[in-house]
């Protein structure tokens, strides 16, 4: 830990470099006259032309018609026809006029024009060629390996044809080639080697260029397959006779009747009426610390109980399709090392019926696929991919079941972490740093997201200041009243720690900047992810940073995996986090109303029970309750709050409004955007030809004032990199718009390709993920 007077800064950075050098997208653009400067000019002579006319004519009709004609070009930009220039031409008065409006029209339609084309028929085809040469680029390549084999199969035709000869299919491929390209480029998400990860010491400053480029290369399987393979499991006595069963957190003493059950699909209370061999199942399970194998509790009741061993085993096989006993699982499926431990566990099985050996034979290959996969050449990776998944719709087959929706790409996950050259020095981090926490600080009180407020407007309303109340009472009223008020909230709870996702540049004037991509509640989260690719030095370092229980539900993702926490784990149905540490239950668990606040307790000792999420998954995709628990537990850390009270749009023109950039000391909270609505774009739908769209695109976003590079999205879909200076770029740009999904929003591209400051070989796009303490 970092120890700055009232702030510590967690002692390491996890950096997310892109895959591509930025070096690419110069190779994807082109030099063009500045039009709108020229149009300009010409615009200023016109208008003091058509003033001169006005002043030398007398009131006439053509006078008139020259006035309406200034109006029109004024309002519209609409240069007046050849009408009006055949009645100029028999006024010695007006012969500038008349010069302009026939200087224009040359060069309109013939020079402009003309010129214009040839260029951009030059410049796509050098494009196309620069498309053919990146594919076969090996990071790239191997990156489609788990993104797009059809693309993959596609490439090597795409490659050998000439452009001229590009039929509709091989644009699509080119294009489909040019959105993975940009991605691997500017895109700082890790996703295979499309961005790979680096792990730094801060106080190490800028690192040696001298650094071996080693790649640490590992291949996982997609636990999404888990829970299937457990259905085949569950089946089998060998596999379920010494499994543990533990009783529902949410039953804490004898006589309570109602839990939360998720089956992993939907959520509900369950309610249990009165059953005395049920009763005598938790009464059981309540004395044994909650835990007991399957065959040991029902030798018990059948000891205890008169009815038979399989009435008594169906029975309890009952309890566990209810929620009321949970399965204890061998492996959690919260670590890339799944696959190998649950192989072991059935190794030590003492009976091996076929199920349980065709298990572990499918477990086997693919724990040596994803051994073997990154020293495999491309074809020979290709085809494992393909033999793994026919193998796998065999077995679930074969064993009656039916298999996960998994792409052949996402059989396996690929993780590379690389070594990366920062260039920027430990002070100017911690700079960083201060300027984020005395932003924090000085952020607008009551922000919250709408989920948030809804439940805090909640709760002010039903619970009374300085009482607690039932946290799953208060979930199953909160669900059941499904209440939309969010009035105004005074404050926002101050996270313990926070985390920043961070692009630093140097601007143009040689200063440290960095735009904020996003804050979110620290304690480890986005390392968590990654913790299997860090050496044991820079563990070390981490082990004492997060102090809170561990958010105890997650998906069975890949983006999911994270070590076990030492401060406690918060117990739930369906949970799956481990812990060496403190064990809450969640039917102990209540709210606690403090003033303004609210916060979670243990209903028997009266502790705080904060909660750190180390998982990368949407808090909106897990089920309804485990959401108000995530509100309530962990602390609201959102860059929202930074930037809440400057965000109002500055309505510039019919079907257009920006927003200007928002900054704070040396950061970047908000890069500039535009919202554009159709008719915006009226002329480019208009246009014939390709080189004509790509002309009244460059002008549209020259006079909105959208820079040269920049991102554009429609509703719902993910932020695409363009780039005005490129026709090829600006010609998938259009395919965007023909979308037809509006309001479209463009993002300025920020930082800018010269101002990198990580290099991987070349310069290159990177994020830093930086936690502090306040």
């Amino acid at each position: 830990m970092i120890d700055k007077g009232s702030m510590s800064i967690c002692p390491l950075m996890l950096i997310r470099v892109a895959g591509l050098p930025l070096t690419w997208l110069d190779q994807l653009s082109d030099r063009w006259p500045d039009e709108i400067g020229h149009a300009d000019s010409r615009k200023s002579a016109l208008m003091n032309a058509f003033d001169d006319a006005l002043e030398a004519l007398p009131v006439s009709p053509l006078r008139l018609e020259i006035y309406n004609a200034r109006k029109v070009f004024f309002q519209r930009g609409k240069v007046p026809g050849p009408g009006l220039r055949s009645q100029l031409a028999g006024q010695p008065d007006v012969p500038a006029l008349l010069q302009l409006l026939q200087m224009l029209e040359a060069a309109e339609q013939e020079q402009v024009a003309r010129n214009f084309e040839q260029g951009y028929e030059t410049a796509m085809q050098r494009e196309w060629h620069t498309l053919q040469k990146a594919a076969s680029e090996t990071s790239l390549l191997r990156a489609l390996l788990f993104a797009s084999h059809d693309l993959l199969d596609r490439l090597p035709a795409f490659a050998s044809k000439h452009p001229r000869d590009f039929d509709k299919k091989d644009r699509r491929v080119g294009l489909a080639l040019l959105r993975y390209l940009t991605r691997a480029v500017t895109k700082t998400s890790p996703l295979s080697r499309f961005t790979t990860i680096s792990v730094q010491a801060i106080e190490e400053g800028n690192t040696s260029a001298d650094m071996p480029d080693l790649e640490k290369i590992q291949v996982t399987p997609n636990v999404a397959l888990l829970p299937a393979i457990y259905e085949v499991l569950l089946r089998e006595q060998a596999f379920t006779r010494h499994l543990p069963l533990r009783l529902n957190p949410c039953i804490t003493a004898s006589g309570q009747s109602r839990w939360l059950y998720f089956d992993g699909d939907q959520e509900s209370f369950q309610q249990l009426e009165q059953h005395p061999v049920a009763e005598r199942v938790i009464d059981m399970m309540l004395g044994h610390q909650r835990s007991m194998p399957f065959s040991v509790l029902l030798g018990k009741l059948v000891e205890q109980v008169d009815a038979g061993a399989q009435q008594l085993e169906l029975f309890l096989q009952e309890l566990i399709d209810l929620g009321l006993l949970e399965w204890e699982l061998p492996e959690k499926g919260l670590s890339p090392a799944w696959c190998g431990n649950l192989y072991q566990h059935l190794g030590f099985l003492q009976d091996q019926p076929e199920a349980i050996v065709r298990t572990a034979e499918l477990l086997q290959w693919l724990r040596v696929v994803a051994r073997t996969i990154p020293h495999q050449s491309l074809e020979e990776a290709r085809r494992a991919q393909d033999e793994t998944f026919q193998k796998l719709q065999h077995f679930f087959g074969e064993n009656h079941s039916v298999m996960p929706p998994v792409s052949v790409e996402q059989v396996f996950f690929e993780d590379v972490e690389a070594h990366a050259e920062s260039q920027i020095p430990a002070n100017v981090i911690e700079n960083y740093v201060k300027d984020l926490a005395a932003c924090w600080q000085e952020r607008a009180n009551g922000v919250y997201s709408t989920m948030h407020a809804r439940i805090f407007s909640f709760a002010l309303r039903t619970i009374e200041d300085g009482e607690t109340y039932d946290f799953l009472d208060f979930c199953e009223r909160f669900i059941s009243e499904n209440p939309s008020e969010t009035s105004p909230l005074p404050s926002t709870s101050k996270p313990a720690k926070i985390g920043a996702l961070l692009q630093p540049f140097m601007d143009e004037n040689g200063t440290y900047r960095a735009v904020v991509n996003g804050l979110f509640p620290g304690g480890g989260k986005l390392f968590a992810r990654w913790w299997h690719l860090f050496p044991e030095s820079q563990r070390g370092k981490l082990k004492n940073w997060n102090e809170s229980v561990a958010f105890p539900w997650q998906g069975w993702s890949n983006a999911n995996f994270q070590p076990p926490t030492p401060a406690g784990v918060l117990e739930v149905p369906d949970g799956r986090t481990d812990s060496g540490g403190k064990r809450f239950l969640l039917g102990h668990l209540r709210l606690l109303r403090r003033g303004d606040d609210v916060a979670l307790v243990d209903g028997i000792t009266g502790e705080m029970v904060e909660l750190t999420d180390l998982a990368l998954e949407a808090f909106s995709l897990r089920p309804p309750v485990m959401q108000v628990l995530w509100c309530l537990g962990v602390p609201y850390c959102s860059l929202q709050a930074l930037v809440h009270t400057q965000m109002d749009w500055d309505i510039k023109g019919d079907g257009w409004r920006s927003r200007r950039r928002i900054e704070y000391g040396t950061l970047v909270l908000m890069r500039a955007t535009w919202e554009i609505e159709r008719e915006v774009f009226a002329a480019i739908a208009a246009a014939k030809r390709d080189a004509d769209r790509f002309r009244a695109c460059r002008q549209v976003l020259t006079r909105l004032g959208v820079p040269r590079r920049f991102f554009a999205r429609p509703p719902g879909e993910k932020p695409q990199y363009f780039d005005r200076d490129s026709p090829l770029l600006m010609l998938l740009f259009g395919k965007l718009l023909r979308q037809d999904r509006w309001p479209l929003l463009l993002t300025e591209m920020l930082p800018v390709p010269g101002h990198a400051l990580v290099k991987k070989g070349e310069p290159r796009a990177a994020e830093f993920v930086l936690e502090f303490a306040l």
